[in-house]
């Protein structure tokens, strides 16, 4: 079936002019209305018997007026049986589908059955006791087929064909070479939609993003294995100097202890500065999580080399013995630690992370499969292209949607529809006759 529904110039003249034919029928509009067949003839000129058998006009609800000739006024009617020539079989379509037509509305889905039963006192499903249901759940086979002016249509193509004038030998090749070439179509866009390039595009940017970030935060995650190891070693001197102290008077041991703890301090401040200027260095700004941890953890490093100090010259005054002055700038200090140390094996962490699991797996198989879905497109619009130039080769002249060129004429006296777009989509609503 068609994949959109679109009218033309050609297609508005032609509902205009029905409109007029039927205003030159109704009494609302004039005095001195018309039959259909009169009006017909006189909007084209034509004569009686072929006025009949063109799909113009716009017959009346009842049916009145569907044969246009003598004698078959009523035709098709409301109220008229077809004749028979054959006995009637019924479709038996019990094959469980069901439609709802009132959505989420209280009444129950239908169940289509079987079309030759008008009463059934245990119903299926679906059905009400002692009535027939005549429903169809599945697409309409001849409306597809109807609507579908493309080459995708056999009948359409040798329709189009024959009104060419490409008949015999010459319209079997040409029909050969367009179900050949409506077949690449049919494999190269079903191939194009199974990937969608513009998302595989996306992946690839990010994947490439996300690598170009990884290196960025390498540099800034191998300084952070050092600052991490610096502090460390500033919660290893400091537990060190905890196990020599308390002997009651300060001497140079606990002094030197003291200059061995400011001194791992500092060289972890230095470390914890050189991190976060990698990530300068690298774009990122205070923007970025791992900036905004390395610039704290600077902040930290400077508190906690001010607190080693401040105990450290406390020490150098030499005020005998260890009193509870002492032990508080001991206390701020180590808690200035406890901090620290955690926070500066966090942000290595983090920058570990950045580097490691984010950072694409397999960039090479993303763009591989970027170029491919590509590929795919550009085969499907080359695959279409072919189709449409192999059409205006032959002389069937396809219009922007792709449907052929066939004209708006019926083969007999009116009662097959036209092959106007306008009253093909009517059709989809009316047609269960047909099928």
């Amino acid at each position: 079936m068609a994949t959109s529904f679109e009218v033309n110039i050609a297609d508005l003249e032609f509902i205009l002019k029905q409109i007029r034919i039927a205003e030159d029928t109704s009494v609302g509009y004039t005095t001195a209305p018309k039959t259909i067949l009169q009006s017909i003839m006189g909007a084209y000129g034509v004569t009686a018997v072929n006025a009949a058998q063109m799909p113009a006009g716009l017959r009346t609800v009842d049916g009145t007026g569907n044969g246009l000739l003598p004698g078959a006024n009523e035709f098709g009617a409301a109220d008229n049986l077809f004749p028979r020539l054959t006995d009637p079989v019924f479709l038996n379509d019990g094959d469980g589908d069901t439609i709802d037509f009132d959505g989420a509305g209280a009444g129950p889905p239908i169940t289509q059955g079987n079309y030759g039963v008008l009463a059934d006192a245990s119903p299926a499903p679906g059905l009400q006791p002692g009535v027939g249901t005549v429903v169809d759940a599945d697409p309409r086979i001849i409306s597809n087929l109807i609507v579908d002016m493309t080459a995708a249509n056999p009948a359409a193509v040798e329709a189009a064909l024959a009104h060419h004038g490409i008949t015999g030998a010459a319209a079997v090749d040409a029909a050969v070479a367009i179900v050949a070439a409506q077949a690449l179509v049919v494999s190269t866009s079903a191939a194009a939609a199974a990937t969608d390039a513009d998302a595989l595009e996306d992946a690839y940017n990010a994947a490439v993003a996300a690598a170009n970030a990884a290196a960025a935060y390498s540099d800034a995650a191998d300084l952070a294995d050092l600052s991490d190891d610096a502090a460390t070693a500033v919660g290893a001197a400091r537990d060190f100097l905890a196990s020599t102290l308390f002997n009651g008077n300060i001497v140079a041991a606990d002094i030197t202890n003291a200059g061995a703890v400011v001194t791992a301090a500092t060289t972890a401040e230095t470390a914890a500065i050189a991190v976060r200027t990698a990530l300068e260095n690298a774009g990122f700004g205070s923007a970025n999580s791992a900036w905004d941890n390395a610039n704290a953890i600077v902040g930290s490093a400077t508190a906690l080399v001010a607190a080693w100090n401040a105990y450290r010259n406390a020490l150098l005054l030499g005020d005998n013995p260890f009193d509870s002055g002492d032990q508080a700038l001991l206390a701020t200090a180590s808690d200035q630690t406890n901090a620290y140390v955690p926070a500066a094996v966090a942000l290595t962490t983090q920058l570990n992370t950045l580097v490691g699991p984010s950072a694409p797996a397999n960039i090479t198989a993303t763009q591989a499969a970027w170029s491919a879905a590509v590929a795919a497109d550009a085969s499907a619009t080359d695959a279409q292209q072919a189709l449409t130039d192999l059409l205006t080769a032959i002389g069937l002249d396809p219009d922007t949607s792709g449907s052929l060129s066939i004209p708006n004429l019926s083969p007999d006296i009116g009662l097959s529809p036209g092959f106007n777009s306008w009253m093909t989509y009517f059709g989809q609503f009316f047609d269960h006759g047909l099928d």
